[in-house]
């Protein structure tokens, strides 16, 4: 009776935790999406009803977290939080403290330290993570409101200014949040390009000296830095300077670019569902993805984790920088060739989860994929390429469902997936062959990577 439960995966899917489970589903070309009404929902329905405590023992999808980088200590929230915050705040914190014995250790430590600061006991991450690595990448969801609200910009380079003779300010730039949203004239600036606001607000610090440039996610509209980032309190970074590694995306001076990257942005914040972000435990079937396999994929992270959108405060700065988006860095374009017929799949599978979400990603080339050594769940020093981890990035020209009419979209799906079947196979041959006894030539198309084989590495 149990096998006849229908598990969704967070995207609708039907859902196990081991791929053989979805094999029988294969032959039936549904993939069990509940979301209407069918004989097989009535089914669950009625299997709910009846037998509620065996459902108990139902394996069902569950969120990995990634290795932890990320520290919430809950005891410094009385030092830098306001009030006015309430409760939803704390709430805030407790989503994202997923380490609690650990973090307990370090807020005994914290404790039990002898820095002081203005009458104030200060966490020195020089002390308590001495032994760990000097940075590390941010991984973790944050929520909205653990966000930073203010962002100061250390930029000796001029890498966030459109114009030459501005470069070499030595001043460091203030920017506000944009994405998501803060409260209605929470933080505001006046004609003088002097910030009001009505609380303390949430500061970090991001650091773009010597900003590697990643390239990733870089085309004719923007340019991608790896920045250092520190993040407010209670916030703190598994590592002994107190930074994150983070994704900083940055614009050119045109509107358009402006345009795009306010898009990308908007769209990270409304549209695209946090379950994208994160890696879930076993497997779902998508009937659409069986294009050159069985339609059973893991149930992977489709798109970079959201830090926010900023943009400058001060009136001399505006129209001379560059707004920034943060996310999740999530390493390099991949390599077609190097692609095993599985991981074509799966890439093949997120366009669908996107199309799913009311969402189209607009440039889907080989460029906008990312990899890196995964899984992320394990230290960074145990992932394997073996093992890799993908992303799709570049959602400047992405649209959305709702800002069109059905025949629109579906037409702007189909032409997606068309670049979407360029990208990961290659394009389609056209091939030349008699048919057998006439001696006539039939042409029909084939996928090039059939046809021509790539290395697999």
């Amino acid at each position: 009776m149990l096998a006849d439960i229908a598990v969704l995966s967070p995207d609708g899917a039907r859902w196990a935790l081991e791929a053989k489970d979805l094999q029988r589903f294969t032959s039936r070309g549904s993939d069990g999406n509940t979301r209407g009404s069918s004989g097989n929902e009535e089914c669950v329905k009625k299997t709910f009803s009846q037998d509620l405590l065996d459902l108990e023992h139902v394996p069902h999808p569950r969120e990995i977290p990634p290795w932890p980088s990320l520290m919430v200590l809950p005891q410094l929230t009385p030092f830098h939080h306001d009030k006015s915050l309430g409760s939803g705040q704390a709430s805030a914190a407790e989503a994202c403290l997923q380490y609690p014995s650990e973090s307990q250790k370090a807020v005994l430590n914290w404790n039990q330290c002898d820095l002081y600061h203005g009458g104030e006991q200060v966490f020195d991450p020089a002390v308590q993570f001495a032994d760990q690595p000097e940075i590390v990448k941010l991984e973790e969801h944050i929520p909205p409101g653990l966000l930073p609200e203010v962002l100061f910009v250390t930029d000796p380079e001029g890498k966030t200014v459109f114009l030459p003779e501005y470069t070499s300010s030595p001043n460091m730039k203030v920017y506000k949040r944009i994405f998501p949203r803060l409260g209605e004239n929470y933080i505001r600036n006046d004609i003088h390009g002097t910030v009001h606001a009505t609380r303390r607000p949430r500061s970090a610090y991001l650091d773009l000296s010597s900003a590697k440039d990643l390239g990733a996610d870089a085309g004719s509209h923007s340019k991608v830095l790896l920045g250092k980032l520190r993040l407010p309190e209670p916030l703190v970074a598994r590592s002994s300077t107190g930074q994150f590694e983070v994704a900083v995306k940055l614009t050119r001076s045109d509107h358009e670019s402006h345009r795009m990257l306010r898009t990308e942005a908007k769209l990270y914040d409304t549209a695209l569902p946090q379950y994208l972000t994160g890696d879930w435990s076993g497997f779902h079937f998508i009937e659409e993805a069986v294009y050159d396999g069985d339609g059973i994929v893991p149930v992977a992270a489709v798109v970079p984790k959201f830090y926010g959108f900023y943009s400058p405060v001060h009136g001399d700065h505006i129209g001379l920088l560059s707004p920034i988006l943060l996310m999740e860095e999530c390493g390099t374009p991949i390599d077609v060739k190097r692609l095993m017929p599985k991981d074509r799949e799966l890439i093949y599978s997120f366009a669908i989860r996107i199309h799913r979400c009311g969402v189209s990603q607009g440039s889907f080339f080989d460029r906008n994929v990312l990899v890196q050594p995964g899984p992320l769940c394990v230290p960074p020093s145990l992932r394997s390429p073996s093992t890799p981890s993908f992303r799709v990035i570049d959602f400047g020209r992405g649209e959305r469902r709702r800002d069109m009419t059905k025949r629109e979209w579906k037409a702007i799906c189909r032409d997606e997936m068309v670049d979407v079947k360029e990208a990961i196979y290659g394009e389609l041959k056209r091939i030349n062959k008699h048919a057998r006894g006439s001696g006539k030539q039939i042409a029909f198309a084939r996928k090039y990577w059939s046809t021509r084989k790539p290395t697999y590495g």
